[in-house]
């Protein structure tokens, strides 16, 4: 006899097993099938003693299902009693394997022809079913692999990794110190794994720890062999074990089978849903990663909601309160339905989006009004988020002094794109132009939205070359009148250290520096000689268009993962003809690199800053990364005299705990680098803070609110630098201090009475790092209790100007 229930559940992930339970808690006819032995295999398959996070961390989390952070075993063992407790109808070993009809009249088959008949379906099978595969041949071998559950099963082997993303770093790193193990990249580097981990699998590829292959791709698997094409041809790696891991895709035959529609034929795209996650096919729910929707807390909340409307007991989507409170002061009174409809409708960024993934977006974003002259934000503010006009329009004031100059961005435009990408300061004070409303998203929303909407990012890019060409050449005339030049433009990137053009070689572009920096070189005497340092924003390479056939005089190096606008020389030496004031940017430009010239030929004749060659103080700040700094922590150590005061004034400031390490930096000549926040242009650390709790000031500092901190070591490990320590925020039992309170008590005068402290206040591990000591209303306590003046504060570029100079700090 056929089963028939009035929901069936495939899959038993996150949004599945909610579903479940909800269903049993209602008393609703269901079943939930899993075509494994086990519950949850996604979760199930992660490596052992994986840390799982609750993002996003401000949803609340609906229905009877537990979930919290926590390790994977641990969860695990939480679901099963769950699922038990609650007597949910589960059926293992249970693969659906064709799926037909629509609401009222859906048929299951499992195996052996088995029929299972339901009213309506949620399907929350996940991708991890259905894995890429390794396409050459010998990839069916026994010893290859799509998954690694304990490194530590696994001894004296040697191991090829295939895939560079998160899992396939955490991979090679947990099993390398006890195999032999290599990793495969296609691409030239890292980028697109988490920063912490670009961090750790560099370290343990320098050290030898790993080997790596960058630029290469399996061609087959032979016995014992894995054969790469590499940039330089066939490479054999000889292996015990391979663990590919390239990610998952949709199982698209399955699904289009069963009458599922896709808005397009790329293998990654997701089916369109509706506000309740229904598909084209009417009573076809779809929760979970197919979706879209990654996180584990989205999908529990997504199976309890279906299934409380299904059983006649409707409940508002968990992210409804939270999304009123936002609208609430822009759209007083209207429903989250009304505002997002009007969103969709005056954003063309956010129009493309289904109703629920602007849902996800807007619980980060903001909605603003704005009166005429209000301004938005500053020139010099360290704010790195995309604006989007809804109505009204905005007025960005290139030159202050001539309002009249001013640029007009009309409605359903946007911009703030230039901070956004490069992370540097605002480049230019934007106004309302009238009355307006607008939508402030936030930057880690908009790298989402990049990486998975890819006319998103084409459309910020194309914008944003436009503008950063308009603003370096052109700014005083309209943008019409820079078409050629702007047509002639392309984007090009650059991993660290990369050559940009080298000396000698013949002028064929101008360059504009959008994102990173570069150093300036040349040979002298046989070696490499730093000149110079090329910050984002930056025009470079215009000299040589000033004469025919002329060559390059440096070589432009990037110092981190850059990217630059190339412009054509034909192009600008054409457009010079017709906008003489082009000449005039150039001729500038290179008046000011001939004096600089000459301050370098004088500081490598004798002069010196500390004593010390400035032009090995360049490579060696440039390799220890400053070169995406905006403030580094910078010791002269001829001036030091070890006193310790930077390191004691830091910790009087805050509560105890120092954010300086002075003697675990790294030194060179006589210039030593203290462990400290350098503050990035795009700070690696704000990439995956769950509770965004990691902020940076219009003023540039980058700080972490220790009210909302969860302690969850993300920040820690995304910073290449080391500069996040977790700790208890009371260990200090220290009031906190500004420096003067820290002199005065050093030197036996008398200071204000401490605050007693509560030992048994509860203690909860906390993220601390450097904040420029932005709240004691002075200059940051460790250099201003260096009693010789060898601690400074600095930008890069600032210090590279005295280093080259010859100036000093004078």
């Amino acid at each position: 006899m056929t089963e028939h229930y009035k929901v069936a559940i495939i899959g038993s992930g996150p949004g599945g097993l909610s579903a479940a339970i909800t269903a049993a808690d209602q008393g609703l006819s269901h079943v939930l099938l899993e075509r494994t032995n086990h519950l949850s295999d996604t979760i199930f398959k992660y490596q052992k003693g994986k840390k799982v996070m609750a993002h996003p961390m401000r949803l609340p989390l609906q229905g009877s299902m537990p979930f919290e952070e926590g390790f994977r075993e641990g969860i695990l063992d939480n679901w099963n009693v769950a699922a038990e407790k609650s007597g949910a109808n589960i059926r293992l070993n249970a693969e659906v394997k064709k799926m037909s009809g629509e609401r009222g009249s859906f048929q299951l088959t499992l195996p052996g022809n088995e029929i299972i008949t339901a009213d309506e379906v949620i399907l929350a099978i996940g991708l991890q079913g259905n894995l890429r595969k390794v396409p050459v041949p010998g990839a069916d071998r026994e010893w290859v692999q799509y998954q690694l559950d304990d490194p530590d099963a696994y001894q004296n082997e040697r191991i090829a990794i295939i895939g560079a993303g998160d899992a396939g770093i955490e991979n090679a790193i947990a099993l390398a110190s006890h195999n032999e193990v290599s990793i495969i990249n296609r691409q030239p580097d890292f980028s697109r794994a988490k920063p912490g981990n670009v961090a750790a699998i560099e370290k343990a590829i320098r050290s030898g720890q790993i080997r790596a292959y960058a630029n290469s791709a399996p061609a087959r698997i032979d016995d014992k062999a894995l054969i790469l094409d590499t940039a330089e041809g066939q490479s054999i790696v000889p292996v015990d074990r391979i663990i590919a891991r390239l990610g998952a895709i949709p199982p698209r035959k399955f699904l289009e089978e069963a009458g599922i529609k896709f808005p397009s034929d790329d293998p990654a795209a997701v089916p369109e849903l509706s506000e309740t996650y229904e598909c084209n096919v009417p009573g076809l729910y779809i929760i979970g990663a197919l979706a879209g929707f990654t996180l584990i807390k989205q999908a529990v909340n997504q199976g309890h909601e279906i299934i409380r409307r299904m059983a006649g007991d409707p409940i508002a989507p968990a992210d409804e309160d939270l999304l009123q409170q936002r609208f609430e002061s822009a759209f007083q009174g209207a429903s989250v339905n009304a505002v997002l409809t009007y969103l969709r409708e005056h954003v063309p960024i956010l129009a493309g989006l289904t109703m629920l993934q602007l849902r996800e977006v807007m619980l980060e974003s903001t909605i603003a009004r704005f009166r005429a002259g209000d301004v938005v934000f500053k020139r010099g503010d360290y704010t790195n988020s995309l604006w989007n006009i809804a109505e009204g329009t905005a007025h960005v004031l290139i030159n202050e002094a001539r309002p009249d100059m001013a640029v007009r961005i009309g409605e359903a435009e946007f911009f703030g794109e230039i901070g956004l990408i490069s992370g540097r300061r605002r480049g230019a004070t934007v106004v309302a132009g009238e009355a307006s409303v607008m939508v402030e998203v936030p930057r880690r929303s908009m790298r989402r939205l990049q990486s998975s909407i890819k006319a998103i990012k084409v459309e910020l890019d194309r914008v944003a070359m436009r503008r950063i060409i308009h603003t370096a050449l052109a700014r005083d005339r309209p943008i019409s009148e820079i078409e050629d030049i702007i047509a002639g433009a392309e984007l090009k990137r650059y991993k660290a250290f990369e050559t940009i053009c080298a000396e000698g070689e013949l002028v064929d572009a101008l360059y504009i520096m959008r994102t990173g920096s570069a150093t300036v070189s040349r040979i002298d005497n046989g070696r490499e000689v730093a000149l110079n340092f090329i910050a984002a924003g930056s025009l470079f390479g215009e000299r040589g268009l000033l004469e025919d056939e002329a060559k390059r005089a440096a070589t432009i190096r990037a110092t981190v993962a850059s990217e630059a606008v190339r412009i054509d020389a034909s192009v600008i030496r054409g457009s010079m003809e017709r906008m003489p004031e082009l000449r005039g940017i150039f001729e500038k430009a290179v008046q000011s690199q001939l004096d600089q010239t000459v301050h370098s030929a004088l500081a490598r004749a004798g002069q010196r800053v500390g004593g010390t060659d400035g032009s090995a103080v360049t490579a060696f700040l440039v390799n220890q990364g400053v070169g995406e700094a905006t403030n580094a922590f910078i010791i002269d150590e001829g001036l030091c005299t070890r006193c310790g005061n930077c390191e004691s004034a830091c910790a009087s400031t805050h509560d105890g705990i120092s954010r300086v390490n002075r003697d675990a930096g790294p030194r060179a000549m006589s210039v030593l680098l203290p462990v400290a926040c350098r503050h990035c242009e795009n700070p690696h650390c704000m990439t995956d803070c769950p509770v965004d709790a990691i902020t940076r000031a219009p003023t540039g500092e980058v700080f972490i609110n220790q009210n909302t901190c969860i302690g969850c070591s993300n920040c820690a490990n995304n910073c290449p630098y080391g500069v996040i320590n977790m700790v208890d925020p009371t260990s200090g039992h220290k009031e906190h201090q500004n420096w003067l309170t820290w002199l005065l008590d050093s030197v036996g005068l008398p200071t204000p009475a401490p605050k007693p402290h509560d030992h048994n206040a509860p203690h909860a591990t906390k993220a601390v790092k450097c904040d420029l000591c932005k709240d004691t209303g002075g200059s940051p306590a460790c250099v201003a209790a260096c009693p010789t003046g060898a601690a400074i504060r600095v930008a890069p570029e600032t210090y590279m100007a005295w280093v080259r100079d010859g100036r000093g700090r004078s």
